[in-house]
């Protein structure tokens, strides 16, 4: 198996894939996607569609001082804007 690594940025793009057939692709990255992989014909090109559905947010919680970890109860506010035009 061929591994080809892509760098997709946001909105559209063409890649020039090197010989004909039938690619899987598998989105990697912070975001997941509707689905898991797409396939692509060479024979029968058709535009992707990729639509995130979710984004990993990774960081930390700092506790007040003297606080144990394992009795403070912590509640975790996240707020992620989509930027559409970024």
């Amino acid at each position: 198996m061929v591994q080809i690594q892509l760098n997709l940025p946001v909105g559209a793009s063409e890649h020039c894939l090197e010989l004909p057939g039938v690619y899987t692709l598998q989105p990697m990255g912070v975001y997941r996607f509707d689905r898991q992989s797409y396939t692509l014909d060479t024979a029968a090109p058709t535009p992707l569609s990729l639509v995130p559905t979710a984004v990993r947010l990774t960081g930390s919680v700092e506790l007040p001082p003297g606080a144990a970890a394992s009795s403070a109860d912590v509640t975790v506010t996240a707020v992620v804007e989509v930027c559409p035009s970024c």
